[in-house]
């Protein structure tokens, strides 16, 4: 017997048995799931599966009867429920009674409070429903703070539309007949206001009367001009709360817009709510409005500078009186208001004076 040959062949019937061994195992599949994913093996390698795409839901219901689907709504989506992992679907394994995967997080159940099918606030006052998420909410139990204004649930930066007592203006802005006015839009003199309007209680307007209607959200008052109305305390919360393409804005519900040429005639988009336009347009001071070398911008109209009131008229017949060495008006000259409150009783302040 040849004693070298006969290791030979122990050794090749050896790795004849190992082949034989290893490609049995690569034809075999499998499934298996660590820490890392699930996993489905064959003949060809492993590759990762994904759990399976749920359905959206935010009330149990959503998802049928757990005991007919055995489904549960969570915030995954409708879950599949699991004693075991016998139950779970390729690229989920049986945890806490829901098959997940084992990189998704563990869900929150869903029972009617806030998904991202809710279209009402299911949530514990004082949070309100927004993107599937319970977040703080706001209302006049629960206002905004200084700077921010209560838009449709959610605090938002920017001045309340109507103030009063219990409705102050945010910071920068004045509460003026029951408007919030940014303070840079305050007035005293028409010169502010530009062409054809008048500064009447700080604020630009315009002369009405039975054959001269004011515009829309604003009414003819007594002392001849064009007051903005303001919408009445309703108590809405949400946009929902108000009629269609309305905004609720601190309680109350104004037409909503995005940009100017969504509001009537006479209106501007201001943060997204349709306001009457009483905003200052002065003549001089802005970019683009700098007035000649020699003149003086003041009170929204350029003036000339002068020693004496004599000098004045010389340049323009409107200005008689030199006040801190610049021409200006009679009114300027007299004004004694800024604001109707510094006026007698039925009396408004108008162009810088009581009248």
């Amino acid at each position: 017997m040849d004693t070298h040959r006969f290791p030979r062949v122990l050794l090749a019937v050896s790795l004849l048995g190992l082949a034989s061994i290893s490609i049995v195992g690569c034809n075999n599949e499998s499934r298996y799931c660590d820490d890392t994913g699930c996993y489905f093996c064959d003949g060809l390698g492993c590759r990762l599966v994904n759990p399976p795409s749920r359905s959206a839901c935010d009330c149990a219901t959503n998802c049928g009867t757990a005991t007919s689907t055995g489904l549960s709504c969570t915030s995954l989506g409708c879950t599949q429920t699991c004693t075991d992992g016998t139950t779970c679907a390729d690229g989920t394994t049986c945890r806490s009674g829901l098959c997940l995967g084992p990189r998704e997080p563990a869900p929150t159940a869903l029972d009617c409070t806030c998904g991202p099918l809710a279209t009402d606030n299911h949530c514990a006052d004082p949070l309100i429903c927004r993107d599937g998420t319970c977040v703080t909410g706001c209302s006049d139990a629960n206002p905004c703070s200084e700077g921010f204004a209560c838009v449709n649930g959610s605090c938002e930066m920017m001045i309340p539309a109507g103030c009063d007592a219990t409705h102050p203006c945010t910071l920068g802005s004045t509460c003026v007949a029951g408007t919030c006015v940014l303070d840079v839009n305050l007035c005293q003199f028409n010169t502010e206001c530009g062409t054809a309007r008048s500064c009447v209680n700080q604020q630009c307007t315009t002369a009405c009367s039975a054959s001269n209607p004011c515009p829309t959200n604003a009414t003819c008052g007594a002392d001849g001009f064009c007051h903005e109305v303001i919408p009445p305390v309703t108590g809405c919360v949400t946009n929902s709360d108000c009629a269609a393409n309305q905004t609720c804005v601190d309680g109350r519900c104004f037409a909503g817009c995005t940009a100017d040429a969504e509001c009537p005639a006479g209106d501007y988009c201001d943060s997204g709510v349709c306001r009457l336009d009483t905003r200052t347009n002065p003549g001089c001071g802005t970019p683009g409005r700098m007035c000649a070398a020699g003149s003086v911008c003041r009170n929204g109209a350029c003036r000339s500078p002068c020693t004496t009131d004599a000098q004045c008229p010389l340049f323009d017949v409107q200005t008689n009186f030199c006040i801190d060495m610049v021409c200006a008006t009679t009114n300027e000259a007299t004004s004694n208001c800024m604001s109707n409150a510094q006026c007698a009783a039925g009396e408004t302040c108008v162009d810088g004076n009581c009248r």
